[in-house]
C-alpha cells in the first residue's frame, strides 16, 4: 500500500468527516457531507487479501473473496445479492472497471453509481436473452427529479463478457453520460434529452442471482478499478434539500497534482 501526499494530507480531514454508513438522505434530513474520494483512486483487486477501505460489503447471501483473479464475487442460490460497496464519493469524472461476468441465467454483474437521493448510473451484464447476442443493460436515472424509472437502454455488444475480461468505461459530466467497452463508445446519454443524474455518487461493484430454479455458485471477477473525479476536495455538502446539483458545495477544493505527481492513491 502506498499514498501519495495529497493522500496523507487529507487523511485527519476525512477521519473528522466520518459517519455511519447509515444512509442520509438530504432531501428529507439535514445530513453530514459525503466524504469524497479526494483525488484519483486506483484498486488492483488481484493484490487485494481483504476487503478493506474504502470498501464494506453489502446485500443478502453471497461471498467475496481474494485471488490472483481479483475480486471474485459470488451467489449461490435464488435471492442472494453480494456487493462491495465505496464509502466515498464523487460528482462527475470517469470511473473504469475490468471484469469478466458471472454466467447463469438471471444472474447478473453489475457496477452501479448511487447516491443519497437515488440517483444511479449502472452496467448490467447478464446472460439473459434480452436479445440476440451479447446485451448490456445500462441505465441512468435522476430519480429526485423524474420520480420516475430511468432511462434504460440495451446495447449490442461483440464482446463475450462472460467469458473475457472486458475494460468498462463510464464518463459523466454535467452535459452528458459515456458507456465504453474496450475504449469503443456503446452509449451517450444527453441531459438535454434526459435528466442525467446530479448528485455525488459512491460505487456498488456485485452479483445478484433471480433464478427460483438454478443452483450456483456463479462467480464474477473483478480485477481491476478507477476513478478520477472531475474535481479534487475532501467532501460535499448538500446546501438544502431540492436535491439539484447547482446546490451542492464542494469543500476544501485541491489544486490538481502536476503531471510529474503520483496522482491518488493504491490499495493492494
Amino acid at each position: 500500500m502506498f499514498f501519495t501526499k495529497w493522500q496523507l494530507a487529507l487523511a485527519f480531514l476525512r477521519a473528522s468527516l466520518a459517519q455511519s454508513y447509515a444512509r442520509c438522505n438530504p432531501m428529507k434530513n439535514p445530513c453530514l457531507p459525503n466524504t469524497a474520494f479526494g483525488v484519483h483512486y486506483i484498486a488492483n483487486f488481484t493484490q487485494f487479501s481483504s476487503l478493506h477501505s474504502p470498501w464494506i460489503p453489502e446485500g443478502p447471501g453471497g461471498t467475496i473473496t481474494f485471488d490472483s483473479s481479483g475480486a471474485a464475487i459470488t451467489v449461490a442460490k435464488n435471492g442472494d445479492a453480494k456487493y462491495m460497496t465505496t464509502v466515498e464519493y464523487f460528482l462527475h469524472g470517469q470511473v473504469e472497471f475490468v471484469v469478466q461476468a458471472a454466467p447463469g441465467a438471471i444472474v447478473t454483474t453489475s457496477v452501479h453509481l448511487i447516491s443519497d437521493t437515488n440517483d444511479v448510473i449502472s452496467f448490467e451484464l447478464s446472460q439473459n436473452n434480452w436479445d440476440q447476442g451479447h446485451t448490456m443493460a445500462t441505465d441512468a436515472d435522476g430519480y429526485h427529479r423524474s420520480g420516475i424509472g430511468g432511462s434504460w437502454a440495451f446495447v449490442q455488444i461483440p464482446e463475450n463478457p462472460l467469458a473475457e475480461y472486458h475494460t468498462y468505461t463510464l464518463d459523466w459530466t454535467e452535459d452528458l453520460i459515456i458507456w465504453s467497452v474496450d475504449g469503443r463508445n456503446v452509449r451517450t446519454l444527453y441531459s438535454t434529452d434526459y435528466q442525467n443524474p446530479e448528485t455525488p455518487m459512491r460505487l456498488r461493484l456485485g452479483v445478484r442471482h433471480e433464478n427460483p430454479i438454478d443452483s450456483g455458485p456463479h462467480t464474477a471477477h473483478f480485477q481491476y478499478l478507477r476513478v478520477t473525479p472531475a474535481e479534487y476536495c475532501v467532501s460535499y455538502v448538500y446546501l438544502d434539500q431540492s436535491g439539484r446539483g447547482d446546490t451542492i458545495g464542494s469543500s476544501l477544493v485541491l489544486l490538481a497534482p502536476t503531471d510529474d505527481e503520483t496522482v491518488g492513491y493504491a490499495v493492494t
